[in-house]
């Protein structure tokens, strides 16, 4: 478990550098690449490696005007449209612009209207690996250990501590 901890880290590390790596023209924006990392999105970018990227693309789960729907995030187009929006099933789109930016909207008569979205977003499902991370049974065998050595340290105070008294009489 140490080492996969250890491998996970160090791909976050190299995947992390390679984007900074592959900046344009030697510039070096940091607040984009942080940026990039933290905002939430329908899809994972894990790195790129030469010209493809590689890319999880995580289930969208929206009920909208049409009922509920359930799909893959690869089903919405790569690029947006003239009008910023990168279109998918069902009058589905992801909005690149305005107040929800990022989001899935329902364009339905020019309007765009936000449908009721339980999707598992890349913020979603790192909460999930952290949360399995943490409730593994080699993690909690070591919380325990750790208590338990914890326990022992105050006994042997409290042996100590009554052997003194036991002494003095």
């Amino acid at each position: 478990m140490k080492y996969v901890k250890l491998l996970l880290c160090l791909i976050g590390l190299l995947s992390f550098s390679a984007s900074a790596m592959a900046e344009e023209e030697g510039k070096l924006d940091i607040s984009h690449i942080v940026l990039e990392h933290i905002k939430d999105s329908y899809e994972w970018h894990v790195t790129d490696i030469g010209d493809r990227s590689v890319i999880i693309h995580l289930p969208v789960i929206v009920h909208s005007s049409t009922g509920w729907h359930a799909f893959c995030s690869s089903a919405f187009e790569h690029h947006p449209n003239a009008d910023g929006y990168r279109m998918g099933p069902h009058n589905l789109a992801i909005a690149t612009q305005g107040d929800n930016a990022g989001k899935i909207v329902e364009l339905t008569g020019g309007e765009e209207k936000r449908p009721f979205d339980i999707s598992i977003t890349k913020t979603v499902l790192n909460l999930f690996i952290c949360a399995i991370i943490l409730l593994h049974p080699d993690t909690s065998k070591m919380v325990q250990e750790t208590q338990a050595q914890q326990r022992g340290a105050q006994g042997i105070h409290r042996i100590h501590r009554n052997a003194r008294h036991v002494c003095r009489g």
